[in-house]
Parts: structure tokens; sequence; C-alpha cells
């Protein structure tokens, strides 16, 4: 991730790149760098929903296929798929604090 920002390009693509650390890291991370996004365009890959949470857009996949998409209040308003997913990854998030 550090040498993708250090080559300042327009679009930023993060391909599960914070998956070997915990989600409060991983949120941290998102945050330490989100001024650097703006006015960028960064597409990141993940399996966990709450980095994901300030994007414009997130595209949810299922098994290769497109099952939603929208923005996070959007996708838990309207997709089955994802609020599940987001209420797992919460109460696990809530357990690793604990």
């Amino acid at each position: 991730i550090a040498r993708a920002l250090l080559l300042d390009r327009p679009i930023i693509i993060i391909d599960d790149g914070l998956s070997a650390v915990d989600m409060e890291t991983e949120h941290t991370i998102i945050g330490a760098i989100a001024d650097y996004l703006r006015g960028r365009t960064c597409i990141i890959v993940s399996h966990r929903v709450a980095p994901l949470a300030d994007a414009q857009t997130i595209v949810v996949m299922d098994r290769g296929r497109l099952v939603a998409q929208g923005n996070h209040a959007q996708l838990l308003e309207k997709s089955d798929f994802y609020r599940t997913i987001h209420r797992q990854q919460s109460a696990l998030r809530k357990a690793e604090t604990i």
C-alpha cells in the first residue's frame, strides 16, 4: 500500500491489501489515508464491509456475480446479503475489542 501511495497516481487499487491486519487496524489505516485519497479514484477489494462505509459506491459481489450496488446506507437498506455480512462482521469486531 505504501508503494502505491508513493507513486502519487490518480487511480489507486488496494486488492485485499489489509486482510492480514485485524479490523480495528484496517479501519485506522483507511482513516489515515482518507485525505490522501480525496480527488483520486480508489478501488478497494475487501471481504470486510467496515472500511468501505465511507465509499461513494460499493459494488457487492457473490460468487462472481454482481448482487448489489450503492453506498453503505443504501446497501444496508436494500441488500439482505450486504446487511447480513455487515451484522456478522460488526458482531465479530465487537468481540475482538472485548
